[in-house]
């Protein structure tokens, strides 16, 4: 339909567009449990990853693609949790419901546990809504729409920050962003389960429409903190020895933990300075700008003859050649390996294909196609 590869991550999501159902012969079918046809719950097995693990599951798939990355951090932590807990201690397995609600808030279509717990038909299919649900926290107890104020009675707790969409009698629903909350006409940042919330929204409300957050402002901050910045905290630490002397390259030699070694020198001799002779502080400056590879260096040790010069061209073009050396080494332990044998298989395969072609088989050279897309 729109000519885009859910396969290459580029999914344009037919399975959450509204559909007619009609029949060859019958026409169209009425559907009131919703027009959303395609549209499945999202799959949570948290609660009986005993039962995968015991029947021979030895991995799962958290689906991140096209989610926000705070999604990702707490699905991924909570099920990282969850398998620890299991492995460790099988029999006392459990699920905190402090987990539970987490998985709801973050995002929700409903959950099912699908076609291994027997769940199809309606106990599969998010036919009404097709996004996310949020969590339900109460109801209108009343409303001054002159002054678009209305009261919440809570069920459970909300913040100054959060996302709520209030699902109204008529119209449909209706979100917006707590920027101001009153508890008993004090003004608040966190109201609790049990007490009435006073808010301000504009909409055609009424009494008894339910109120669900769609946004956990706490819960997302939460994620934040765990991805934001780590990819600095991860990157492996490098150590660089700097030597520059008068009539000399500069030369740059990096060490990684695992003992690996490159070494790079400049093009350009060093001089001494006219005016600003080089120091180690404007050496770092450089050299430290390592950008978005895998690395970063930490120590330092120096052969600095004083009073010399060396463009910062050549020292970043020094520390760029250094790197690309240390990331190739890196890369080799990533490369495909079997090719040969991969090419032996696919002209077994041919040989008693319809491809065959009498007691010859076709020469067939494997091929790598790739595409690249911005």
């Amino acid at each position: 339909m729109a000519e885009r590869s859910s396969n290459r991550g580029r999914c344009a999501q037919p399975c959450r567009l509204n559909y007619d159902l009609c029949g060859k012969k019958s026409g169209l079918i009425n559907h009131d449990e919703g027009a959303h046809l395609l549209s499945t719950k999202d799959l949570n097995l948290i609660t009986v990853l005993p039962e995968l693990y015991q029947n021979g599951i030895s991995g799962i798939k958290i689906e991140g693609r096209m989610k926000r990355p705070e999604y990702v951090a707490t699905v991924v932590r909570i099920y990282r949790e969850a398998i620890d807990r299991l492995l460790q201690t099988p029999e006392e397995y459990y699920v905190g419901a402090d987990d539970l609600r987490q998985l709801e808030q973050i995002f929700n279509r409903d959950f099912t546990k699908g076609f291994l717990w027997n769940e199809s038909g309606k106990k599969l299919m998010s036919l009404k809504r097709p996004n996310n649900r949020g969590v339900f926290i109460g109801r209108i107890v009343e409303i001054d729409p002159p002054k678009k104020i209305m009261r919440i009675k809570l069920e459970k707790d909300l913040s100054v920050g959060d996302g709520i969409e209030i699902w109204v009698s008529v119209g449909g629903r209706v979100g917006t962003t707590i920027e101001k909350m009153y508890v008993s006409d004090s003004e608040r940042s966190d109201a609790y389960t049990g007490e009435i919330a006073t808010i301000y929204a504009e909409g055609n409300f009424r009494v008894g429409d339910r109120v669900f957050r769609t946004h956990d402002e706490k819960l997302i901050s939460t994620a934040q903190k765990t991805y934001i910045d780590v990819e600095t905290a991860r990157r492996i630490p490098l150590e660089a020895d700097v030597k520059l002397r008068l009539g000399e390259p500069m030369i740059l030699t990096l060490k990684d933990p695992k003992g690996n070694i490159v070494r790079e020198e400049s093009d350009r001799i060093s001089e001494k300075a006219s005016a600003y002779p080089m120091t180690e502080k404007q050496i770092e400056k450089q050299l430290e700008r390592t950008g978005n590879t895998s690395f970063s260096i930490n120590t330092y040790s120096w052969n600095i003859e004083p009073g010399l010069f060396m463009p910062v061209s050549i020292i970043n073009e020094l520390r760029r050649k250094a790197v690309n050396k240390m990331e190739a080494l890196y890369a080799r332990e990533y490369e495909p390996s079997g090719w040969n044998m991969a090419e032996k298989r696919l002209r077994s395969y041919l040989s008693q294909s319809p491809f065959r072609k009498g007691k010859e088989v076709k020469k067939v050279i494997p091929r790598l196609s790739v595409t690249v897309d911005e």
